[in-house]
């Protein structure tokens, strides 16, 4: 999930509904919410069709893309989840592309629709200029992250009662320290 500023960003909303989009029997969808006070986003986050909501307390007041791609990287070494989806968004760029290079994982952007062919993840995205939608799928790769468009897909709704549990975020130097030390 994306907050900024201490609000939950819409497209958290959409981006459960793309994860439910995909979900097949014995998937579990979780949703991740960094921030300094992360479990006040538990309450609007707990939806039908979400499993786990995993709080990733962080120190940096707001985004800060070293320490979104720390946290976030580590989550995915522990989980390996098959998919991973964040919005396309400013922040996202800020790290998205990096984590993906770091861990080998499937990557793609702008991501407007995707689906599981034959059990594997296939994207759809637009090329030159948007004038052609892309099929990219990920062969050899466990896990694929995915930036999502806004308002693409439709949000989740629905009271759920799923289960919190918390990560412990590593500690992370970031460029912006390390230039003002």
């Amino acid at each position: 999930a994306e907050q900024r500023r201490g609000e939950l960003r819409p497209v958290s909303l959409e981006l459960i509904g793309a994860a439910q989009s995909l979900r097949r029997d014995t998937d579990a969808v979780a949703v991740a919410i960094l921030g300094t006070a992360p479990e006040q986003f538990v309450a609007p986050l707990r939806l039908a069709g979400v499993d786990e909501i995993v709080t990733v307390k962080v120190s940096a007041p707001e985004f800060e893309p070293d320490t979104f791609e720390s946290a976030i990287g580590a989550l995915i070494a522990e989980r390996r989840p098959d998919v991973v989806l964040v919005a396309h968004s400013v922040d996202s760029f800020g790290y998205a592309a990096a984590l993906a290079a770091k861990l080998g994982l499937g990557f793609a952007t702008d991501v407007f629709k995707v689906e599981r062919v034959d059990g594997e993840i296939v994207a759809t995205r637009g090329g030159y200029g948007q004038k052609v939608s892309v099929e990219v799928d990920f062969p050899g790769r466990s896990t694929v992250l995915l930036a999502v468009r806004a308002t693409v897909f439709k949000a989740a709704e629905g009271a759920g009662a799923s289960m919190v549990t918390s990560f412990a975020a590593p500690a992370v130097v970031s460029r912006s320290e390390e230039h003002t030390s």
